[in-house]
């Protein structure tokens, strides 16, 4: 497929993920399940890749998207999302203390209490705990029932995600690093302005402490998108979203991505793909099926 080639329609596939059914509304955030909630089902391509069924759900599930991608023949193109929402930050742990009226009213413009440094907030301990769990969690799924690995990692530039990308994948392949440098996106950035922990470190500091990353090409050396007194429309987040998906999709060859972002972010994915509006918890792992179709 052409490098020119534009998706224009997404829509989240269900069927396959028990994370598709979850509640939806303020009150429920998921949470990594066992098997990553792939659905026991027979696939149509059963009979031939499987017909002494020894294979695990799994492989079946990757062997049916793999043929669904040939048969789109370029038109209509499949990609498995692993989406994973951050550990917890420190203006998480912030928020929590002081509750969320006080800390809209206050604290948020503030880049830390004294004790506590939340501009663009790093992991707290327990948002590492919460980051080395699903390092586990990928140690024993890549064995069984092996689910496959990313073949590209995106990550929004802040620090808690940027940290988070490093601790889940370490190690995986038998090494420090990753199979492919983890992409550092702008567009994958929480909704930018008001609060400090919304504000990016610049691209030189990125660079120095991820040097294994890649930041893309057209990544500003300064925050020029973050302003003290003005947030970012949730529109925005969503064409945001989009844009990102626009960008991902040009690439036939790799059907299985890793997204380490936010949790705005994923609602902004949500409804681009049509999606349930289903929220995510902090430091948890969730599988996005999307079709797309191009023009």
């Amino acid at each position: 497929m052409s490098a020119e080639t534009k998706y224009f329609n997404y829509e989240a596939v269900s069927g396959f993920f028990q994370f598709d059914r979850s509640p939806t509304g303020p009150d429920y955030r998921a949470t990594t399940t066992p098997n990553l909630g792939l659905i026991s089902r027979p696939y149509e391509t059963d009979s031939y890749f499987d017909p002494t069924n020894e294979k695990t759900q799994w492989e079946r599930f990757m062997y049916y998207l793999k043929t669904q991608n040939i048969r789109g023949r370029g038109r209509i193109l499949y990609k498995l999302i692993f989406y994973i929402r951050h550990g917890e930050g420190y203006h998480n742990a912030k928020k929590a203390e002081v509750g969320r009226e006080e800390w809209d009213a206050h604290w948020c413009r503030l880049d830390g209490d004294g004790k506590l440094i939340w501009f663009d907030a790093s992991l707290t301990e327990r948002g590492k705990q919460q980051a080395q769990a699903l390092n586990r969690f990928w140690r024993e799924s890549i064995r069984n029932p092996k689910i496959p690995l990313p073949q590209a990692y995106y990550t929004s530039p802040h620090a808690r995600c940027l940290e988070t990308t490093k601790i889940v994948y370490s190690g995986l392949d038998g090494s420090v690093g990753f199979s492919s440098a983890p992409i550092v996106k702008e567009g994958l950035r929480e909704r930018s302005g008001y609060r400090s922990c919304n504000q990016r470190q610049t691209k030189s500091w990125i660079a120095s402490h991820y040097p294994l990353y890649e930041v893309e090409g057209s990544f500003a050396e300064q925050d020029e998108l973050w302003r003290p007194d003005e947030r970012e429309p949730t529109t925005n987040v969503e064409r945001r979203a989009k844009a990102v998906l626009d960008e991902i999709f040009k690439d036939s060859s790799k059907c299985v991505l890793s997204i380490t972002a936010h949790s705005l972010l994923v609602r902004a994915l949500h409804t681009v793909t049509k999606h349930p509006d289903i929220g995510v918890a902090p430091g948890a792992m969730v599988p996005l099926l999307i079709r797309a179709e191009a023009v």
